[in-house]
């Protein structure tokens, strides 16, 4: 949520896209979006295809999750050249 927050003060104009699974909090994300217009869409769980699609297409990657192990994803994003940005502390 902590995300959300940020990108709503920052008046970025690009739209953030969300992806993976409801993490039991999906709820209460979708409505902060909604209640505040954000320049949000939720993709929900997608295909490892449409991952690598969204990689080469993206200006960065984000990943808010502190319960992320060791982060492929982060990894696959730098490799080809993605800035990425993460949270100070995880799995």
């Amino acid at each position: 949520m902590k995300m959300l927050k940020a990108y709503k003060i920052s008046n970025i104009k690009r739209q953030l896209l969300l992806a993976g699974p409801d993490n039991g909090i999906l709820k209460e994300i979708l409505e902060y979006i909604s209640n505040n217009n954000l320049n949000v869409k939720y993709l929900g769980e997608i295909s490892e295809d449409k991952k690598k699609e969204l990689l080469r297409k993206c200006r960065a990657l984000i990943n808010p999750s502190p319960f992320e192990g060791f982060g492929l994803t982060l990894v696959e994003a730098e490799a080809i050249g993605k800035p990425t940005i993460i949270v100070g502390h995880g799995g």
